[in-house]
């Protein structure tokens, strides 16, 4: 669902960014976490530095990138990337910019980013009842920097079981706040389950309103 920073530099992300958002005519919706692959890393030969440094470096990324697609001339000074002066044109067809989807479950590191910069947050939590927990803890900061809870969206994904299953678990996330919904297919036969999927799931979920 989102890109891991580490693997490029948030000047170049927010450069492919822009990109996509003029070639979907302002459509992108800019995904980002801190990483969390280590064995794609070791085998690129790529660094995969400890859990608190590769989050340091993501709430700088987000950042960096806002300010290059917001500001003429963007300077940042932070323990991982510097800006001075930097030019990033064009700007995105998006204003101010592009939704900015942050994913992630930390309740204190992760989530406090997510209130200050995210627009919408994506959790990998994994299970129904941690994941709503976590989305409380999202509310409590984005009240403490004064930031309206609402002003986030939620995203969650789940893997399709049958129609009946899905539309309660869908049911259940959308009475819990969470508005974006993906439905992974997977399985022995991901053809069938998408057509499953489109024909008899998404209508009844969409109706769900």
């Amino acid at each position: 669902m989102v890109t891991g920073n580490l693997y490029r530099h948030p000047g170049l992300l927010a450069k492919l960014g822009v990109t996509v958002d003029h070639l979907s005519n302002g459509r992108l919706e800019m995904g980002i976490g801190a990483a969390w692959n280590e064995p794609e890393f070791k085998e690129l030969g790529m660094e995969f530095p400890p859990l608190g440094e590769r989050i340091g470096r993501f709430g700088e990324a987000v950042r960096v990138i806002k300010r290059l697609w917001t500001q003429d001339r963007a300077s940042f000074t932070g323990k991982y990337y510097t800006l001075t002066d930097a030019i990033a044109e064009p700007k995105p067809v998006q204003k101010p910019h592009p939704p900015i989807w942050i994913g992630g479950s930390g309740p204190q590191r992760t989530l406090k980013i997510v209130a200050r910069h995210g627009d919408v947050w994506n959790s990998n939590a994994g299970e129904m009842e941690k994941t709503i927990s976590l989305s409380k803890i999202l509310d409590e900061h984005c009240h403490a920097v004064g930031r309206d809870p609402t002003a986030v969206r939620r995203s969650v994904q789940f893997r399709l079981t049958t129609v009946d299953e899905s539309l309660k678990t869908a049911e259940t996330y959308l009475k819990a706040g969470f508005t974006e919904q993906i439905v992974m297919l997977g399985g022995p036969d991901p053809v069938t389950n998408a057509e499953v999927a489109a024909k008899e799931l998404l209508p009844r979920m969409r109706a769900l309103g």
